[in-house]
């Protein structure tokens, strides 16, 4: 349970490091405080909430079939998302890094 929600956070989070443009629906806002935080640090935190859910899935799931469907339903995913967002490479491109390390986590459990 765990797992899906950090994944999905991360697929979301990926979508949001890279908007149509820096304006100010992309940016982070604390509404409490009525701040909206730069782009630069708009970007980090979104940096830093992907690895975070990252390492949260890599955390809790245990065998390496799991994680392959995760990669496969997030892949699904994001190709239904092609025709609502105007920049998809950087986003699959970054999604695809991640998941490529991701397998390395399995490596060991794969040579068993």
């Amino acid at each position: 349970m765990i797992a899906s929600f950090s994944f999905g956070m991360m697929i979301h989070m990926i979508f949001d490091l890279f908007p149509h443009g820096w304006g100010s629906g992309a940016l982070l806002k604390i509404p409490v405080a009525r701040i909206s935080c730069s782009p630069k640090n708009s970007q980090y935190f979104f940096l830093f909430t992907i690895i975070f859910n990252f390492f949260f899935v890599l955390l809790f799931l245990e065998r390496k079939e799991e994680y392959f469907i995760y990669s496969i339903f997030g892949f699904l995913y994001m190709l239904t998302r092609i025709p609502y967002e105007k920049k998809i490479w950087r986003p699959f491109g970054l999604y695809l890094m991640l998941i490529l390390l991701g397998t390395l986590n399995f490596v060991d459990i794969a040579l068993k």
